[in-house]
């Protein structure tokens, strides 16, 4: 119950703040005349191949060479780079470090003396930028650390962003830095594809697409959170007010729509956006990435407030809070995350829940694994209790295979079938006051009996109102053929 209790309360309703402006000066990399680009390469973290241009004319630190703009050595940023339309800018494994490092922040401890000390900067804040509508720009093989932030790609909305020849890739890059290794904000189309990523303060994050941001490719990635024990507040953009004040914090990956507005500054470019409920986060893919979080302080993969028709698929998702978490953390039902798909993925432990869906909206739930949850294999609750699809998922040595939490009055309309639940130490713990039946069109779970009944009133905590009918006696979620049946 005290469990349940939690995830309720970690879905409760947070307010939105005004994020504040601070920054670092901008080092401007103009095109010259465009050229053909060489043939491009293609490996399954760099996904088909596009037809690309570069500049013929790079501005220091880079040099032009067999038609991209490439590092010869180490550089050492005082400013900014802002990367221009058709730019390749190929760092050749070479690093990018700023001028002055940061600071985290530290809660400091009243008997000692010492007061809460608010993060530093670093100078500048982001090594890299794409903004305004910049399109086709490729960075690859870059080393960049310790800055604040790696990437920042913002306001870059654009009508024809399906179309391949506008899409900007970040390609086979190490991002080592203190909060993201990669921030998309109010942006379309970009891929970001094969990193290595690493981020250290204890807030931060890998991936972040947030804000009225459509059709991103996040693919092939690693990333690897932090492992400072103390969370700390860290920003959500560059000079951006602190996580927790949103109610947010550092995940692997995270999907965030429009609830909020935003006014920050890298170097002199001045970016700001407003709260758009009419607007979402649409269409964005996240698939077949690595995380791992070693502090567990943050989720692996979130779908948040305002998101729509998020793809989740194919990850590897251990050691972290929440493996993959569907949530909304904002006012009103009507800013829920929806239309969610969680499919192929591997979740290990330990984690607190595998599969979390909570305060989101027709989430489909299909083919994943979980295992050696502390909680719950799966979690229903709020909207998902009644809207969700839960099929093909195999849940083991968990401490409860599938928690149910009911609210609000919702009744309990969630189709879960053809699922396994083994060697969990309760199969379904349910907070519910309707009846709940586990099958759809005759269709069960396999509880890990291998003969009839099936369905012990042992492996649920509420034999009274929850039930399956038409339990299977073998396993079922990754079966060529039907096994037998109880009825």
């Amino acid at each position: 119950m005290r469990k349940g209790l939690y995830f309720f309360i970690k879905t409760a309703i947070l307010s939105v703040r005004l994020l504040m402006p601070l920054g670092a000066a901008v080092a401007w990399i103009t095109p010259g005349e465009l050229i053909p680009s060489a043939a491009a390469r293609a490996d399954r973290s760099k996904g088909p191949s596009y037809p690309a241009t570069v500049i013929a004319a790079c501005q220091p630190p880079t040099t032009l060479e067999d038609g991209r703009c490439v590092l010869a050595a180490d550089v050492v940023l005082t400013e900014t780079l802002v990367l221009s339309s058709g730019m390749t800018l190929d760092c050749q494994g070479h690093r990018l470090t700023p001028s002055v490092d940061g600071q985290e922040a530290s809660w400091g401890w009243t008997r000692s003396g010492m007061p809460f000390q608010p993060s530093v900067s670093s100078m500048p804040t982001t090594a890299v930028l794409l903004a305004d509508g910049t399109s086709g720009v490729t960075v690859e093989n870059c080393v960049i650390e310790n800055f604040d932030f790696g990437v920042v790609i913002a306001n870059r909305k654009l009508a024809n962003a399906a179309k391949p020849g506008t899409h900007n890739r970040i390609l086979h890059n190490t991002l080592n830095n203190r909060y993201r290794g990669v921030e998309i904000i109010a942006s379309d189309g970009n891929e970001i594809l094969g990193n290595t990523i690493h981020s250290f303060a204890a807030a931060s994050g890998g991936i972040s697409i947030n804000h009225d941001s459509d059709d991103n490719l996040v693919r092939g990635n690693t990333y690897v959170g932090p492992s400072a024990e103390w969370w700390v507040p860290g920003p959500l953009f560059p000079g951006g007010m602190d996580e927790g004040t949103n109610g947010w914090s550092g995940e692997g990956v995270r999907v965030l729509g429009p609830v909020f507005s935003y006014n920050f500054t890298v170097g002199d470019r001045v970016f700001v956006g407003t709260r758009n409920p009419n607007a979402w986060a649409e269409r964005n893919v996240i698939e077949e990435n690595d995380i791992e979080i070693p502090n567990r302080q943050g989720n692996g993969l979130v779908a948040e407030s305002a998101s729509d028709r998020t793809v989740f698929r194919r990850n590897v998702v251990g050691q972290v809070s929440d493996g993959i978490s569907l949530v909304n953390h904002n006012r009103g039902h009507d800013l829920n995350s929806k239309n969610v798909l969680v499919e192929g993925n591997t979740v290990y432990g330990p984690v607190v829940v595998g599969l979390q869906a909570a305060s989101t909206e027709n989430p489909v739930l299909r083919d994943n694994t979980v295992r050696n949850a502390e909680f719950a294999g799966i979690l229903l609750a709020i909207n998902a209790f009644e809207t969700g699809t839960v099929t093909g998922n195999a849940i083991t040595d968990s401490e409860n295979g599938l928690f149910l939490l009911e609210c609000c009055r919702m009744p309990f309309g969630a189709k879960v079938s053809l699922n396994d639940f083994v060697g969990n130490t309760l199969a379904v713990l349910g907070e519910v006051e309707g009846p709940v039946e586990l099958s759809v069109d005759g269709k069960g779970n396999y509880w890990g009996h291998d003969s009839c009944p099936g369905f012990l009133p042992s492996d649920t905590s509420n034999p009274d109102l929850i039930q399956d009918s038409f339990p299977y006696i073998g396993p079922v979620a990754d079966a060529e053929s039907p096994p037998g049946q109880c009825e």
